[in-house]
């Protein structure tokens, strides 16, 4: 099965970069797994390197796929990459770069942006439906299978099927070990902030953040997020918008909008008039109350 991650835009290029992709897996030295793994990622000048993993009776000296390229490629004087290909051999499942592995590409080519915005294949999320599906009909789900199920939901463009995804994060988050938590963080914050729930978002990065101050990826995933809350204002009223009471329009400090009282016909009591920008909205005084604001 093959993964790509981001792909480029030229065919001509994906297909050589699978091709080689596929070759390097038949080099891999793997007499301890069994498991195969061929990488091949695609330098921003349209050079292609790849690699196999490289297994060591040592466990922990073994060598992924996708590090061996990154290595090779940086031994060669390659910097800055677009693309990468990961293939194994199997057939019902998809193999994707493990936590290290993403630490690894994200220090020298992390594309934030790409990862929170990539859209999943219907095809791949019928497949892993199908597949969790069929595993809960048994009455046992693997975590592997519901992690992918997971993976895919919350790469979905619609929210309904993003929201059932971070129900089973959050789900293998109790249960995983720290390791796999690196993992069902990083998306759960992923998920939350295609969700717009910016705070949770943030809430999740930083738990992932406290085991790990140094990951790249985390870091470059909350000053996103971060971003996001400061850009819109109804995400942070308590940072952007000045209060004026009985038609006080007093403006806060970034323009962006201001609160008034007023009377609204038909209402019958007083509200809030919530201005950002040249949206106004009302809301009852107690929602104000409930938030803390600061000039």
């Amino acid at each position: 099965m093959l993964t790509i991650c981001p792909c480029p835009a030229k065919t001509e290029l994906v297909k050589e970069l699978v091709a080689k992709c596929l070759r390097a897996r038949d080099l891999a030295y793997c007499p301890y797994s069994r498991f195969p793994v061929g990488a091949a990622i695609l330098t921003t000048g349209g050079d292609i390197i790849t690699g196999c993993n490289v297994e060591n009776a040592s466990f922990g000296l073994t060598v992924c796929a996708e590090r061996t390229a990154i290595q090779r490629a940086v031994a060669e004087g390659y910097r800055h990459f677009t693309a990468i290909a990961v293939t194994c051999d199997i057939k019902d499942s998809f193999v994707g770069p493990c936590g290290a592995c993403r630490q690894v590409l994200m220090e020298l080519s992390g594309n934030m942006e790409a990862v929170v915005s990539e859209v999943v294949a219907p095809e791949d999320l019928m497949k892993f439906e199908k597949k969790y599906n069929g595993e809960l009909a048994k009455g046992v789900v693997s975590k592997e299978t519901k992690f992918e199920y997971a993976w895919c939901l919350i790469r979905s463009k619609y929210s309904d099927d993003i929201k059932k995804g971070v129900v089973l994060l959050e789900e293998l988050v109790q249960k995983g070990t720290k390791d796999d938590q690196r993992d069902y963080l990083f998306y759960l914050s992923v998920a939350n902030y295609r969700l717009k729930e910016y705070e949770k978002g943030l809430k999740y990065i930083r738990v992932l953040l406290k085991n790990e101050p140094g990951n790249t990826q985390a870091l470059e995933l909350e000053k996103l997020i971060d971003k996001a809350l400061k850009k819109g204002c109804g995400h942070d009223l308590g940072h952007r918008v000045w209060l004026g009471w009985d038609g006080d329009r007093r403006g806060n400090r970034s323009g962006c909008g201001w609160l008034g009282r007023s009377h609204r016909s038909g209402c019958g009591k007083d509200q809030i008039l919530i201005r950002i920008g040249e949206k106004s909205t009302f809301v009852d005084p107690i929602l104000i109350q409930k938030t803390v604001l600061r000039p």
